[in-house]
């Protein structure tokens, strides 16, 4: 009987494939816990008090998501009828289901998107409403680092004091969707608190790189904070005994930030390999943290994702949920061998690819032969 060869699964769509390490795990099978409603819950309490120290901020939240956080901090600042500023390609805008219109009566107003995932401060500039009654208020300006969408590029330094700066000369709020803030912390060689310094509020995820199963802390002043907990219950997400879920993100913030370089090195190494395929284009210079997009001249990229399961175990998304791109996010549970074997088994892809569509040239060159 002919033997079938068995890859280990590489899980490459996203980094929130990760999974509880064996530490993680017991540290949240021993956590403290009580009832996060009446405020007894210590392991929580110690959990929001970490992020917030690390970000530079008073105090923070537990929350499920980093959607949900996102959407606390635009109800903590925003009232029915205002707008907010963003860039046409930010997380906030595109996949979070549009929860600031349907649940909270705020409108988005976008602006374009630039490759380093940055706006123009002149467009930020020129989106900002008069106080005039035929108009939505303006009252915040967001922004994502690391961006998703710009190759996981952490927003630069210079960038953010300009859009503080700007908030406060109009006295809008700054909100930063910091779901892979860690990553640009680690990239830029800087303190988490100094990327946010001038931010009113901050989220921060950690179900992403940083590899807790579940969670998200919302971090401002402790006014905005009281705030968004009074939303929080009004969404449905008022825990109980959440101290073995905090636990997990207190592991991974103590733990597993050291580890994301070696994300980042991964990364590097796969765009590196892929750039070299002929037939892939894939620019290695975008790439700082640890995600990767790419296309294979040619091939559908949803062809390229079945292929690579179907015939290697290997796992990728396409790039933003549609399109022609492919996206490859490393993580805590994507190894060096892993990423020589992803770029095999794209190299094998597209090589049995061009052969096939060689062999079907030649073929109907043959034919043409033949009929004349």
């Amino acid at each position: 009987m002919r033997s079938v060869l068995v890859y280990r699964t590489v899980e490459l769509r996203s980094d929130t494939f990760t999974r509880p390490c064996d530490g993680m795990r017991k540290a949240m099978y021993n956590a403290e816990v009580g009832d996060v409603c009446y405020n007894e819950d210590k392991t929580v309490q110690r959990l929001e008090e970490a992020v917030a120290g690390l970000l530079g901020k008073e105090a923070g939240m537990f929350a499920a998501s980093g959607t949900m956080t996102n959407l606390l901090a635009l109800a903590a600042h925003c009232k029915r009828g205002d707008e907010i500023l963003l860039g046409h390609q930010n997380h906030i805008y595109n996949y979070e289901g549009g929860g600031a219109s349907a649940l909270l009566g705020v409108a988005f107003h976008p602006v374009a998107t630039l490759g380093d995932g940055t706006n123009r401060l002149s467009d930020l500039r020129e989106a900002i409403r008069d106080d005039d009654f035929h108009f939505a208020r303006t009252s915040l300006v967001a922004v994502e680092t690391t961006h998703n969408k710009a190759n996981g590029s952490p927003l630069p330094p210079s960038f953010m004091a300009e859009v503080g700066a700007l908030c406060r000369e109009h006295q809008l709020v700054f909100h930063v969707d910091g779901a892979r803030l860690m990553n640009a912390s680690v990239a830029l060689e800087m303190p988490a608190s100094e990327i946010v310094r001038e931010a009113d509020s901050v989220s921060l995820c950690l179900s992403k790189g940083l590899g807790a199963p579940i969670g998200s802390v919302l971090v401002g002043t402790h006014a905005i904070i009281k705030e968004a907990k009074r939303q929080r219950k009004v969404l449905g997400g008022g825990w109980r005994q959440a101290g073995s879920l905090a636990a997990a993100g207190l592991y991974a913030l103590e733990h597993n930030v050291p580890m994301l370089e070696r994300d980042h090195h991964n990364a590097q190494a796969l765009a590196t390999g892929f750039s070299q395929i002929p037939g892939v284009v894939c620019d290695p210079s975008c790439v700082s943290t640890n995600i990767v997009y790419f296309r294979v001249l040619g091939l559908p990229a949803g062809e390229v994702v079945r292929r690579l399961k179907e015939q290697y175990n290997v796992l990728l998304g396409i790039g933003a949920y549609r399109g022609d791109r492919l996206r490859a996010v490393t993580n805590l549970m994507v190894t060096e061998e892993d990423i020589a074997r992803t770029v095999r088994a794209v190299a094998e892809i597209v090589g049995r690819t061009n052969r096939e569509k060689v062999d079907r040239a030649c073929a109907g060159f043959k034919e043409t032969l033949l009929a004349g």
